[in-house]
C-alpha cells in the first residue's frame, strides 16, 4: 500500500496505543493523555490491531477547505487588486468586491489569499509597545498630574462643561474644578486652589497640550538669547518654580486617565442625585463632595513630611496666575490692547515712558494692570474695563475668559 506520513500528535497517538497493548499503560491513563473518551481509546486500538494505522489521521486530511475559491475568482481578485483596488484595508476591500464586482469574499479569506501572493496590508499593526510600572512618588506634592475631562457631567440638564483637574502622584489627594472648555484660565485657577490649599508643588506631568506647551518655535533671536517660547500656562508655572513634565501617552498619565473613569462614574450619579443643574452649582458642590472622596480613596505617602513650598503671598500670586502680555508705549502715552485704547496717566516717578516696553496683566477677577519697572501705571477694575470696550463697542466678554 501508500506510505503515510505521520505528523507528530499521530505518532503521539500511536505510541501510547501501543504502550497499552503492551500492557505499560491502562486504558484510563491512556485517554487522559491523548484527551479522548475511553470509548475511543478501544477504537484506536481496534483499529491498529487490524493494521489500519490509517485509522490515526484525521478524515480531512488531504481535502480541500470547504470555503476554499476556486482558481478563477482568486486570480481575478488578485488582477483586480494589482490594478484596480490598490492600498484598501481588507474589510473595505471586501465590501468593494461584493458591491462593485459581485465577488463574495470574507474579510479573512482575502486578508490570507493576499498575504499570501505577497500582497501586504494598508497599514502594518502597531506592535506593541513595552510600558514599564513606574513607582509613585514618595512625598506629598512631588508631582501633580494634570488634565481635564469633557464629558455629560450633568447628563443634559444644564449646559456643557469639563472638568479640570490634578491627582496628587503620592497620595491620590485630587482638586478639580468645572470649566466652559479647557482653557488657560482653567488651568491658572486650578493652580490658584492647589498652592492656597497646599502650597506649591515640585513637579506637573501633562500631556503635550498647546495650552501647556508652545507650537511656536523660537524665533533666531529668542535662540539666540536662550528665551524659551512659553504659553501663559508655561510661563506661569515657571514663575512659581513648577518644573513641567511631559507625558508621551495617555496610559504614561495613567493615574488621572482612571480617575477620569471613576469621576464619570460616581460624580455624575452623585451631581444627578443632589439635583445639580449649573456649572456654578456644580462647582460648589464639588467644595464638599472632594473632601469626601479624597478621604475614602486617598493612600498614605512613603514619606510622611509634605514636599510643597510655602505660598506666595496673595498680591503676588494673584499677579503670577495671571495672563500677561508685552506693549509699547506710542507717542501719547497710550497702549493698545484687545481692541481698546488705553491713556497712562502722567506718573512723578517717570517723566515720559514713550517706546518703552510694559507688561499688561490680566488678573484673574477681571480687573487689569498695566506694569513697568515692576511698578503699577495703569489700574482698571472690571467694571471700568468693561464701560471701556462699551464705549470702544469691542464685542468681548471680559478679557479672554477671566472669572
Amino acid at each position: 500500500g501508500r506510505m503515510i506520513l505521520l505528523t507528530m500528535k499521530e505518532e503521539k497517538k500511536l505510541t501510547v496505543v501501543q504502550k497499552v497493548m503492551d500492557g505499560t499503560m491502562d486504558i484510563e491513563q491512556s485517554s487522559k493523555v491523548l484527551g479522548i473518551s475511553e470509548r475511543q481509546m478501544y477504537r484506536l486500538m481496534t483499529l491498529v490491531r487490524e493494521g489500519c494505522p490509517s485509522g490515526l489521521i484525521h478524515g480531512n486530511r488531504g481535502n480541500q477547505h470547504a470555503c476554499r475559491y476556486d482558481a478563477d475568482v482568486r486570480g481575478k481578485v488578485l488582477e483586480l487588486v494589482r490594478e484596480k483596488y490598490q492600498d484598501i484595508n481588507d474589510t473595505h476591500l471586501a465590501e468593494i468586491l461584493k458591491e462593485k464586482e459581485k465577488i463574495e469574499m470574507g474579510r479573512e479569506g482575502l486578508r490570507q489569499l493576499l498575504r499570501r501572493s505577497g500582497i501586504g496590508p494598508k497599514q502594518k499593526r502597531r506592535g506593541k509597545v513595552y510600558r514599564r510600572r513606574r513607582d509613585r512618588k514618595a512625598a506629598f506634592g512631588t508631582m501633580i498630574q494634570l488634565d481635564s475631562s469633557l464629558h455629560a457631567w450633568l447628563e443634559g440638564r444644564g449646559g456643557g462643561c469639563t472638568l479640570v483637574g490634578g491627582i496628587d502622584d503620592a497620595t491620590n489627594k485630587v482638586w478639580a474644578r468645572f470649566e466652559a472648555s479647557e482653557c488657560t484660565w482653567g488651568y491658572l485657577r486650578l493652580m490658584h486652589d492647589i498652592v492656597e490649599s497646599n502650597g506649591i508643588p515640585l513637579s506637573v506631568y501633562t500631556d503635550r497640550h498647546t495650552i501647556f506647551y508652545s507650537p511656536k518655535e523660537p524665533t533666531v533671536m529668542e535662540q539666540l538669547e536662550g528665551v524659551e517660547s512659553l504659553t501663559q500656562v508655561g510661563r506661569a508655572y515657571k514663575e512659581l518654580g513648577i518644573e513641567m513634565i511631559k507625558a508621551y501617552s495617555p496610559q504614561a498619565k495613567g493615574r488621572i486617565e482612571r480617575l477620569w473613569g471613576t469621576f464619570q462614574d460616581r460624580l455624575v450619579v452623585e451631581m444627578r442625585l443632589a439635583g445639580i443643574t449649573t456649572r456654578e452649582e456644580a462647582n460648589t458642590f464639588l467644595k464638599g463632595y472632594l473632601p469626601r472622596y479624597n478621604a475614602q480613596f486617598g493612600v498614605s505617602p512613603k514619606e510622611s513630611k509634605s514636599v510643597f513650598r510655602k505660598k506666595p503671598v496673595r498680591q503676588v500670586l494673584k499677579r503670577i496666575l495671571c495672563l500677561k502680555d508685552t506693549r509699547s508705549v506710542k507717542q501719547d502715552h497710550t497702549i493698545s490692547f484687545e481692541g481698546l485704547t488705553l491713556q497712562i496717566p502722567r506718573s512723578s516717578k517717570w517723566m515720559s515712558i514713550v517706546k518703552q516696553k510694559v507688561e499688561v496683566i490680566q488678573i484673574q477677577d477681571g480687573s487689569l494692570e498695566v506694569r513697568y519697572k515692576e511698578q503699577t501705571v495703569l489700574s482698571l477694575s472690571k467694571d471700568a474695563l468693561q464701560s471701556l470696550m462699551e464705549k470702544f463697542q469691542v464685542k468681548k466678554e471680559p478679557l479672554k475668559n477671566a472669572a
